[in-house]
């Protein structure tokens, strides 16, 4: 069995991360860890060994960031309420709380959408949820001109923000993996955009490196 290098991203954010990256150092058996990058958005982690252990050592991964995440864990916030009008007013700008609230869910956080009153319940701490709605704000500006429909909008910002990639960096990957067709000169997406999300992320994680 050859050996191989893989790469795998883990949402995160500030000390989270520190965190993270020293416990996967410390309890991740059986492979050899070339590096662990940290970015604005997580860690990105490379694997040399073979498929088995990497596979073995990836599911310790997720084991450790879903135990460290437990309410009980350390990082956590309390849970607060933030008003979309506090944030569009530090943001200066309108978001769709529907896509910050899910992002804030992909990356392991408590986070629901409060539509009667227009409050986010977070446990995710308020400075970042409000750097979070800034970017997704960003992107909109930015794909506004070149995509159809919310469904496509949600998608190129979800995968954008999870993977830290630039939104036209995630357009010509996903028109490659044929989620996006073009309609009328403009990038609309052919699937259902969550499951899209998921592949897109599948794609990401498992990609050999050479």
């Amino acid at each position: 069995m050859p050996l191989i290098k893989r790469e795998f991203f883990v949402p995160c954010r500030g000390d989270e991360c520190f965190k993270l990256a020293e416990m996967i150092n410390e309890k991740t058996p059986q492979v050899e860890l070339l590096d662990i990058d940290i970015n604005n958005n997580g860690l990105r982690i490379r694997m040399y060994g073979y498929k088995s252990d990497i596979r073995r050592a990836w599911n310790t991964i997720k084991q450790i960031v879903k135990t460290y995440r437990m309410p009980m864990g350390e990082g956590r916030g309390r849970i607060r309420k933030i008003s979309i009008s506090y944030i569009v007013e530090k943001i200066k700008h309108t978001f769709p709380p529907t896509i910050l609230v899910y992002i804030l869910r992909k990356m392991g956080y408590q986070a629901e959408f409060l539509s009667d009153t227009y409050e986010i319940l977070t446990d995710a701490d308020p400075e970042y949820v409000v750097e979070l709605a800034d970017r997704i704000a960003g992107i909109v500006e930015e794909i506004k001109d070149l995509v159809r429909g919310t469904a496509t909008k949600y998608f190129i910002i979800a995968a954008s923000i999870l993977l830290d990639t630039d939104p036209r960096d995630v357009i010509k990957g996903s028109i490659q993996m044929g989620i996006l067709g073009e309609e009328e000169g403009k990038y609309i997406i052919r699937v259902e955009w969550r499951q899209a999300l998921e592949e897109v992320i599948k794609e990401e994680k498992h990609s050999i490196k050479s």
